[in-house]
């Protein structure tokens, strides 16, 4: 990254008013009025998309734009999330590449996409010309995503204009590795689609220790750190393009301000002190354990689709997938 930008998150909240639609645990699901819920959606992704300033060079959405999370957890019925990701993907693709070509802008845009060999949870990085360049696979899949989910198996990274891109989704955050990973193949910014609200501490961490910029695009409260470990922004819960924010160029960032720290590091480039410094056959391998579940997948289903039924219904539960919102 050797040029300054200005970057931004993208957060549309629940959009609770589409989300029944797309509940197959409902009574009154039906394919039809899910795939008209998935038409609104877009709309409005795309509606709020283009009233961003043109003046922004990055853009990263929310995960899950499509709001897919609750067909991908019935187990019962997997043809719903077949057809609905197959109706979605081609038409959200389409909007993206529009919107990126109008803004002149990269896009960072995340939603389940059907591949030969199965569904997979993913973020696109598309070109101020409208051309997808970069696909990531959600590597590290949680609970009930991985009832129908495929995992991805590495941490591409993308060159462009703008510098070195790393994609990760939502649980990816949970493992430095990941954010590593991503590090040790050049990348400069790591873009973040998730669901759940960032957690600060996570987010500085992950940006100081590989030295890059971490924008963590979520339903509300979407954060971008720095390679200081600095929070740069982080909004609350108003919907739409989240104000820009000037990004400097990482050589500039990343060059130690107190003149011992480069003396007697031999380095004045923080990330080449820290490259330089690690000692990866020093660091230990998991051990052996038995990481067997509590539960076994067919226990865990039923008490899943018993809660989200609960739920709808407006029960007492133990678990609410609505008060991730607040979370």
């Amino acid at each position: 990254m050797k040029v300054d930008l200005q970057a931004a998150c993208l957060q549309m909240g629940f959009m609770k008013d589409t989300l029944r639609a797309l509940n197959p645990f409902s009574v009154d699901f039906s394919i039809q009025s899910a795939k008209k819920a998935i038409d609104e959606r877009i709309s409005r992704f795309e509606g709020s998309l283009l009233l961003a300033s043109k003046d922004l060079n990055l853009i990263v959405c929310q995960e899950d734009m499509l709001g897919l999370g609750m067909v991908a957890t019935d187990m019962d019925h997997p043809n719903y999330l077949q057809e609905l990701v197959h109706y979605g993907q081609a038409k959200i693709n389409s909007m993206i590449a529009q919107v990126s070509q109008s803004l002149d802008c990269y896009i960072v845009a995340s939603y389940y996409q059907e591949m030969s060999d199965g569904i997979y949870n993913c973020a696109s990085l598309f070109d101020p010309h409208g051309k997808e360049i970069g696909l990531y696979r959600k590597v590290h899949i949680p609970g009930a995503e991985a009832f129908q989910l495929k995992a991805g198996n590495h941490f591409p990274v993308f060159e462009t204009a703008i510098g070195r891109i790393g994609l990760l989704v939502c649980y990816d955050d949970n493992f430095p590795e990941a954010a590593t990973s991503l590090m040790l193949q050049g990348a400069d910014i790591i873009c973040h689609p998730t669901l759940a609200k960032p957690i600060a501490f996570r987010m500085q961490t992950r940006a100081y220790d590989n030295q890059v910029y971490y924008l963590s695009a979520a339903r509300s409260h979407s954060m971008i750190t720095g390679p200081t470990g600095d929070i740069l922004y982080e909004a609350q819960k108003a919907e739409g393009v989240c104000q820009p924010v000037f990004l400097k160029a990482i050589a500039e960032v990343r060059t130690f301000s107190k003149h011992y720290d480069a003396l007697y590091s031999g380095f004045s480039d923080k990330q080449k002190r820290f490259l330089a410094a690690r000692l990866p056959d020093a660091y230990l391998r998991a051990p052996e354990n038995d990481h067997t579940p509590e539960r076994n997948l067919s226990e865990i289903y039923q008490i899943h689709v018993k809660e989200s039924k609960a739920e709808l219904a407006e029960e007492v539960t133990d678990f609410s997938w609505s008060e991730m919102e607040e979370e």
